[in-house]
């Protein structure tokens, strides 16, 4: 069978600092020693990096997400059973808010390089999309400031070493990215988009997509693309209705052009994702505050998805974006029941999970949806070059 790629952002949490005894728990943590390095493959899952770590003898699958702190889930906390040291408000992409509480880690191993009591916020990592990542929780900026990093996306290593020069020997020219650290360590960027200055992007290894903007940044009309209404993103916390738009942007970072895709939602995120860091090899390092970027699989950018997105919400798979100018009669929140002849009438959240990861790797034309009513439609990708 073959699976629609569908239109998807997975944007995880960002963080706001609530009192001082929580931004001071950030500042703690050590490594293992001061001369080592270690290659550890990774798999990727909705695009994004899941690596295995060692806590306790145990392996657990982590993101990689240099948009966030660390995070363990609460399925992990019941086993570790470490005391909170602190609390503290998180919001995710939605704008939605909770307070979590924050540990201190003991031993985190990757590749044989331990870390040690480095903070983590306590998290359900069962909401919403994230769900499909199967994770067991987040490797965030404040562990990955103690070393420096290679991610190589086309053969799904990850480097790390205490040697900046074992990453980058033999490399050819880069391109320069300097960034300012939040008080948890993620990287805040400036680019040139549009021929504007445009400052405090998140470098988000977390987000799926190209460019996310929030409402502070409009969308002039020459750059539209097409618009969305719908459930459009997933947070930590879960997805919200939202409308989405989506225009061509030119990127300009140390002599490196090219034309992309950027979204725009309500929110009030700006995010740089693995769809534009993707093509790169990046070496991050937290001692000079500088990312490299060594051109690897640079490729022109395309607009491609269907004007329909199913999404699954609250126990059903249902009509979750449209395309807003489609003339279908379909409305948000239709209840589908077939999916490309694939059952969705009795389906739990793994099956939901199971098509958007199969959705990957196996890309279907056309997308044929049947609802409940018994109405049936068919639909191609909206295919554009950007240029």
């Amino acid at each position: 069978m073959r699976y629609p790629k569908f239109s998807l952002l997975i944007l995880l949490l960002l963080f706001t600092v609530a009192c001082t005894n929580f931004s001071k728990i950030y500042n703690s943590g050590s490594i293992t020693s001061s001369n080592y390095y270690s290659e550890v493959i990774y798999e990727t899952r909705l695009d994004l990096i899941i690596l295995p770590v060692q806590i306790r003898g145990e392996t657990y699958q982590f993101l990689f997400d240099t948009g966030a702190p660390n995070v363990i889930s609460n399925e992990l906390s019941e086993i570790l059973q470490v005391k909170a040291s602190a609390s503290g408000n998180v919001r995710d992409s939605q704008g939605k808010r909770d307070k979590l509480e924050v540990l201190k880690i003991d031993s985190i191993g990757i590749g044989g390089v331990y870390f040690y009591n480095t903070a983590a916020v306590v998290a359900d990592l069962n909401q919403s999309e994230i769900a499909c990542l199967e994770i067991d929780g987040i490797l965030g900026a404040n562990l990955m400031r103690y070393a420096y990093w290679k991610i190589d996306s086309e053969n799904k290593v990850l480097v790390l070493s205490s040697n900046l020069d074992t990453l980058t020997s033999g490399m050819e020219e880069c391109y320069s990215l300097p960034f300012k650290s939040q008080r948890t360590y993620t990287p805040l960027v400036s680019m040139v988009l549009n021929d504007s200055l445009i400052e405090s992007i998140t470098y988000d290894t977390g987000s799926g997509g190209y460019l996310t903007f929030g409402k502070d940044l409009v969308l002039t009309p020459e750059l539209f693309i097409a618009e969305y209404t719908g459930y459009g993103s997933a947070g930590l916390f879960g997805s919200q209705r939202d409308t989405l738009r989506y225009g061509s942007i030119e990127v300009e970072v140390d002599g490196f052009r090219q034309k992309g895709i950027a979204s725009y939602n309500t929110g009030n995120s700006k995010l740089l994702g693995m769809e534009f860091l993707g093509q790169f090899v990046q070496v991050l390092d937290w001692q000079k505050n500088e990312i490299a970027l060594y051109e690897n699989k640079v490729a022109a950018q395309v607009f491609d998805r269907f004007p329909v997105t199913p999404r699954m919400v609250d126990g059903k798979m249902i009509v979750g974006g449209l395309m807003s100018d489609l003339d279908s009669g379909l409305s948000i929140g239709d209840t589908i029941a077939y999916i490309n002849g694939m059952s969705f009438q009795e389906a739990d959240f793994a099956d939901y999970c199971e098509l958007l990861l199969k959705s990957r790797t196996d890309i279907s034309d056309t997308l044929s949806l049947e609802l409940s009513s018994g109405k049936k439609h068919e639909f191609t990708r909206v295919n554009l070059a950007i240029e």
